[in-house]
């Protein structure tokens, strides 16, 4: 155990660690996104964003919260932000390559992002309404949209490509308890909901981020007062 990044960065916020054991973090008081090496956590490889200054075009953020990597061609989608409305999407050397926005309905919070590439999907979350929303890779174009009456805000998601499912945590977080969401993700049944859970032993009322093991039997639930929570998926 130890710990890294002092005096680096002001308000960090995602932590991604990719298919490659590069490690993503998420600043949003800088507006920046960096990726470091696990080799090396010196200095970044790459910086997104420009320090201290929020905007809303291609080369700027807005408080940029989560980051996901494809497998298939290392592009990088960053969901922007807590006043931006959108999931940005570069290529593996940080150039600008396209914007997901929901246009009819814009996003509220974009605070998560994931990546289903088989299916050449990103999805994102509009946090302040619970809302699920997923593009596709290719048309850009929304396509799915996943709500469930009993899923306020949507703090993150993460996709379990073993299970096939999507896991969201979600909550009002203002002494309310927190629940997560399981979903299907196969083509075939996309956006149904399959469970929702918590524990009735553990004190969930600030979920804020979630986490999956590598094989999809542990979930990973990250609270604000600094409490990590697992679950078992079976």
């Amino acid at each position: 155990m130890f710990s890294w990044g002092a005096d680096r960065f002001y308000m960090p916020h995602g932590l991604t660690i990719d298919f490659d054991n590069n490690i993503w973090v998420t600043d949003v008081a800088l507006h920046q996104v960096f990726k470091y090496n696990a080799k090396n956590l010196e200095e970044p490889e790459l910086v997104l964003g420009v320090e201290f200054k929020p905007e809303n075009d291609e080369k700027h953020f807005c408080k940029p919260t989560d980051v996901s990597v494809s497998e298939s061609n290392g592009n990088i989608f960053v969901s922007d932000g807590y006043c931006n409305h959108r999931v940005v999407e570069f290529d593996k050397k940080g150039n600008f390559l396209a914007v997901y926005e929901d246009k009819k309905n814009p996003l509220q919070v974009v605070h998560s992002v994931l990546l289903i590439d088989k299916l050449n999907l990103v999805c994102t979350v509009s946090r302040q309404e619970g809302r699920i929303v997923c593009f596709d890779t290719k048309s850009k174009q929304k396509v799915h949209e996943i709500t469930h009456q009993e899923m306020k805000n949507c703090y993150a998601i993460e996709y379990d490509p073993n299970n096939q499912v999507i896991h969201a945590a979600a909550g009002l977080n203002q002494g309310s308890e927190s629940y997560g969401f399981t979903f299907y993700a196969d083509e075939s049944k996309f956006g149904q909901f399959k469970q929702k859970w918590n524990s009735p032993e553990r004190d969930l009322e600030g979920v804020h981020d979630i986490a999956l093991s590598p094989d999809g039997s542990a979930i990973y639930l990250g609270q604000l007062n600094g409490e990590i929570d697992e679950f078992t998926y079976e």
